[in-house]
């Protein structure tokens, strides 16, 4: 058997030379917007015009926050940043980047509870500036030097190289806890998974670091934001605040190697970063322990349960499971029917019942801006098992039934970056909107027919509960102010029952409308979800080392001081899931006076950030060149030039790619000329030149509906492509000789989205189609078209996550050998042109069809030390049929053979995908083995 080694993916960092294809990038917003900026000396805001306030109160926030996101580093006055505010998506983010450096805040304010209850932009001026802090304080050392080479793709490397992102994330969840009366550390919701692992038999042989980093398939590990916060925190409270600081600054000064940032912590503390994560989760555990928290046993498959309601003598709930979507299940003498699938995210939005309709939102993209996006209102009908879309290109949240099922309440995000709570009939017109001019409505729920409850926040960020009058259009607060999460409304019998965090849980508390008290519902170990009641009983949710079990329970609620919302009162004295920072919340007394600083605004100089250099590299695939990449800050237009020499041929090429993505085409225009000089041993040099220019228009196209995404990109280019003279050209080579080119490209998938587990998709299918015309002006034979056309088919195996993939391939040119020649479309490092096995040849028309059968074989994590830790285990099935008409003879190549895939972790940084592979050749009588590795960074 013969062994072969290929690398079928490295991409760590890459630079190549300006005439390569990039993906398309479509992460911009829409043309409408017209753009402004205004700055101080910390922040330089971007945003929409009529986003005027916002981005002044934006400003004024960064400025009151500069004097604390540093003080851990030192940093006393940050570098001023860039800062672009994205007003058209349908989701709250919030991130910092380089190349550019700068930061990008979606607007859609936090409407779950996930982010903790501070007021949104207070949030992001903590934790997104934190990582700005962050990002330049890694700028020296070793860090410094990949800058002095490579720019802003230099720091990205150095950055991956010296820390990890559950560094980054804790660090920036332990500001916003450390510098604010609210943030994520003081929210029990934040650290409820934590919770429930630490406290179960997983502890003595399960949760060590690597298992955290390398992941787990059978069941999901907290993220990088929860046990990063953890730990960042302990080492501050033993080590002292500083002591990251000198870790970080170790780390930098440090050669690299994997696992440097480890060895500083060991260097700063005197203690291996192993040890110290365990003590970490062993001190949590006995912590919460002490609470009286619960031992649990892990004995269930991994499952989450969501929005229990019990309607007309049928109780349905939302159910999920790593192989599964969203089900909206039927529950009827302890089983369960699943009565359709549901694409949403019951989180971020929340689901209702009345009678036979569930109505929910679904999340879509736009057509074409990836930072533009829906959220619109369905109704599934039980009795049809029909869903229909009664809203389109909206941005709702949150629906709710009225008494009568003829109506709907829902949260809606405005074009204009407003929010209001609209009333809708069935059919989705709207009856009544409803905007209240000091609060954020975060949830609106139907009380009677008449009367409507909020979730109101203030400019604070504190959250209220209120009623609504909708004949008197009055506001009635009944609930004080309060950081504490408030989430999950439902209404029965003049009580609203919802989620609030309380002493270090998340409990079910009442409120009584008629009576106004305020009551609790339920005793948690941990946590309690999605609350609703019908005759006498409570149904929720309730967090367990298995995920979400659903809980029923007699009804009894125990009246409670509404001055537990207030003032903190309802934090616990010390249990980590709302006090491991040790420091008091820090008020911001002078918070309101932030919406009244105004700095001068100005129109967006388009033009002066078109050149905006941000990274440069002086040695490339050919030798030592100069590369340069420019981007401006709005994504829209970028421009890459480079010059050099060729180190093999000792003569200069140079070249330049420009993008303009402002507009719903993109385009692109490629310029490269290089001098020529090929090398022989038995004959003089041949020396030349070769210039192309290629002008390129793209539609991209991206839909979603249900659990299926469409996306699609048609291509148009057209160009010259003219080399001199050669002295002893091949009968295929361009020489003294012009030729046109012109070609069609259609990219098109019709895919259904994977579930957690699934390897590849299993229904569906993609197609591209691509012509291409070479017309040459001197001697008419050496044209050529080249006809390219691949269908992939996608179908369900046998059993959950297997997947059959029907693969069908074809080339075809012209079959004059000696004329024009085009690269194969497909041709990559990581597949074959032909069968699997079989070495590749130019060939004027090639068939090829493949047969793939997809399956996991094991979801067991093992590894050694920190060196490697596995996941899962996948295995391929194939057989792969090829015919080749090449110049001398026809040829069919077939061949056979199974793969097994290892995904892992690799030196607790590459997430490295081992594959092996063994074929049998059946043409050529001969059994191949090989063994690949890809990268997935």
């Amino acid at each position: 058997m013969l062994l072969r080694i290929r690398i079928y993916l490295f991409a760590v960092l890459s630079f190549v030379s300006v005439s390569a294809v990039a993906q398309l990038n479509t992460l911009q917003s829409s043309d409408r917007l017209n753009w402004k900026e205004l700055e101080n000396d910390f922040v330089r805001v971007i945003y929409p015009d009529f986003m005027e306030k916002k981005a002044q109160y934006i400003a004024n926030l960064v400025e009151h926050y500069h004097a604390f996101v540093g003080k851990s580093y030192y940093v006393n006055d940050p570098k001023q940043f860039e800062l672009i505010l994205r007003a058209e998506s349908n989701m709250s983010n919030g991130f910092v980047t380089l190349a550019p450096r700068r930061s990008e805040w979606y607007t859609a304010q936090n409407i779950s509870p996930f982010v903790g209850s501070l007021e949104w932009f207070q949030t992001l001026a903590i934790h997104e500036y934190r990582h700005v802090v962050q990002m330049d304080f890694l700028k020296q050392g070793y860090d410094k030097f990949l800058w002095y080479l490579f720019g802003d793709n230099g720091r990205a490397i150095g950055r991956f190289l010296s820390v990890d992102n559950w560094f980054m994330e804790g660090d920036a969840v332990w500001s916003e806890t450390a510098y604010s009366d609210g943030g994520r550390g003081r929210s029990p919701r934040f650290s409820a998974r934590l919770k429930s692992l630490v406290l179960s038999d997983l502890i003595n042989h399960e949760l060590s670091y690597d298992h955290f980093l390398t992941g787990d398939y059978r069941r999901p590990l907290p993220s990088w934001y929860v046990y990063g916060y953890f730990v960042v925190t302990r080492a501050r409270r033993i080590y002292g605040e500083m002591v990251w600081e000198k870790i970080l600054w170790d780390a930098t000064h440090s050669f690299y190697n994997p696992w440097r940032f480890y060895n500083s912590f060991k260097t700063v503390t005197g203690q291996k970063f192993e040890d110290f994560f365990d003590e970490t989760l062993i001190e949590l555990r006995k912590k919460w322990l002490k609470e009286g928290a619960k031992v649990e046993t892990e004995n269930k498959e991994y499952h989450l349960y969501a929005s229990p309601k019990k309607e007309a003598n049928n109780l349905f709930a939302l159910k999920k499971t790593l192989d599964t979507f969203w089900e909206f299940i039927q529950i009827k003498e302890g089983k369960e029917i699943v009565l359709t699938q549901i694409n949403t995210i019951p989180s971020l939005s929340k689901v209702d019942i009345k009678s036979d309709q569930l109505v929910y939102t679904q999340f879509v993209p736009d057509l074409r801006y990836g930072h533009k996006g829906f959220s619109d209102i369905y109704l599934y009908n039980m009795k049809l098992d029909e869903h229909q879309a009664i809203t389109s290109d909206k941005r709702y949240f949150h629906p709710n039934f009225s008494s009568a099922g003829e109506k709907i309440v829902a949260v809606k995000f405005n074009q204009d970056d407003t929010w209001q709570v609209d009333i809708l009939s069935l059919t989705g017109a709207v009856i009544k909107e409803i905007k209240l001019k000091d609060y954020f409505i975060t949830e609106a729920i139907f009380v009677s027919e008449v009367k409507l409850a909020f979730f109101i926040q203030d400019k604070m960020g504190k959250k209220a509960l209120a009623l609504y009058d909708l004949e008197e259009d009055s506001l009635e607060q009944m609930l004080p102010f309060t950081q504490a999460n408030l989430f999950a409304m439902q209404a029965h019998e003049n009580k609203v029952y919802f989620e609030s965090d309380y002493k270090g849980k998340v409990e079910t508390l009442s409120l009584d409308i008629k009576s106004s008290q305020l009551l609790k519902c339920t005793e948690s170990s941990i946590a309690r979800y999605w609350p609703s009641v019908s005759e006498n009983r409570l149904y929720t949710v309730n967090e367990t080392v298995n995920g979400h079990e659903l809980t029923i329970e007699e009804l009894d609620c125990k009246e409670i001081s509404k001055n537990i919302l207030k003032n903190f009162n309802y934090l616990s004295k010390d249990s980590p899931s709302d006090q491991y920072v040790t420091q008091e919340p820090v008020s911001f007394d002078n918070h309101k006076d932030q919406y009244k600083t105004n700095y001068k605004s100005q129109d967006y100089d388009y033009f002066s950030d078109m050149i905006n250099l941000h990274s440069w590299s002086f040695l490339g695939g050919l030798g030592f060149q100069l590369q340069g990449t420019s981007t401006n800050y709005l994504n829209d237009f970028s421009m890459t030039a480079s010059v050099g020499e060729n180190s093999i041929e000792d003569r200069a090429f140079t070249g330049v790619n420009l993008t303009y993505s402002r507009f719903y085409p993109i385009f692109s225009l490629d310029i490269n000329y290089a001098q020529r000089n090929e090398k022989f041993e038995d004959k003089p040099n041949d020396e030349y030149s070769e210039a192309t220019g290629l002008f390129s228009v793209s539609l991209p196209l991206n839909f979603s509906k249900n659990f299926y995404r469409h996306q699609a990109i048609f291509s148009l280019a057209t160009g010259v492509k003219e080399n001199s003279k050669m002295s002893y050209p091949e009968a295929y080579d361009i020489s003294q000789e012009q030729l046109f080119l012109s070609s069609f490209n259609l990219v098109y998938q019709f895919q259904r989205e994977l579930t957690d587990r699934e390897i590849s998709p299993s229904r569906g299918f993609s197609y591209e189609g691509h012509y291409a015309d070479a017309q040459a002006q001197e001697v008419e034979d050496f044209s050529n078209t080249y006809l390219f056309n691949k269908l992939h088919l996608y179908f369900s195996g046998l059993k959950v996550n297997h997947s059959l993939a029907l693969k069908l391939v074809d080339h075809l040119k012209s079959d004059d050998f000696s004329a024009y020649r085009f690269e194969n479309k497909d041709a990559q490092v990581s597949s074959y042109t032909f069968a699997r096995g079989y070495e590749s040849e130019y060939a004027a028309h090639i068939r090829k069809s493949s047969l793939e059968y997809d399956f996991p074989l094991s979801y067991q994590h093992f590894g050694f030390k920190d060196y490697i830790h596995f996941n899962r285990i996948t295995s391929k099935v194939f057989y792969d049929y090829s015919y080749a008409e090449l110049e001398k003879q026809n040829k069919i190549m077939r061949s056979y053979g199974l793969e097994f895939g290892f995904e892992s972790l690799t030196f607790r940084k590459l997430p490295i995908n081992y594959r092996l592979r063994v074929m049998s050749l059946v043409d050529n009588e001969t059994s191949v083995g090989e063994f690949l590795l890809g990268i997935n960074i």
